[in-house]
């Protein structure tokens, strides 16, 4: 009878494999697609690269100056993408990254394809997303 405990783990190939004295009979027995189906029955996966990393929030909220705010818990390597966000600057005293509407579309990418980051973004309400996108059609009347 085969139990648990006789399931070695194989970091190398990213799963548990079934013992030596098992996995060959059932092979020749089952085929390659018996051997799989047995090792996700034994609660088997084949590790997935994105779990390694820390999942971080981000929230983007309209800021009372006008501009675009993110607000998120310190990580470096969120720091150092959020800096490379155009206009980006940090406001100390409320503790948040400030940065004009203009470079919201660019935050956006800058996120999402920072190499290493997996950051889950809380965007604009779209409510808000809406109003701006209104004021920002109407020209200005100061002129």
């Amino acid at each position: 009878m085969l139990r648990l405990s006789d399931i070695q783990v194989d970091a190398s190939l990213g799963f548990r494999a079934l013992p030596s004295s098992v996995a060959p009979k059932t092979a020749a027995l089952y085929g390659l697609r018996a051997v799989f189906d047995a090792a996700l029955f034994f609660d088997v996966f084949i590790d997935d690269p994105s779990k390694d990393r820390p999942k971080h929030f981000l929230k983007f909220f309209l800021h009372a100056s006008g501009s675009i705010a993110a607000k998120f818990h310190y990580d470096q390597a969120l720091v150092n993408a959020v800096k490379k966000i155009p206009k980006a600057t940090w406001n100390a005293k409320e503790r948040l990254w400030i940065f004009p509407l203009c470079s919201l579309s660019s935050a956006e990418d800058i996120l999402r394809e920072t190499p290493g980051l997996n950051v889950e973004v809380e965007n604009l309400d779209s409510l808000v997303q809406r109003a701006i996108g209104a004021a920002t059609a109407v020209p200005d009347l100061q002129g």
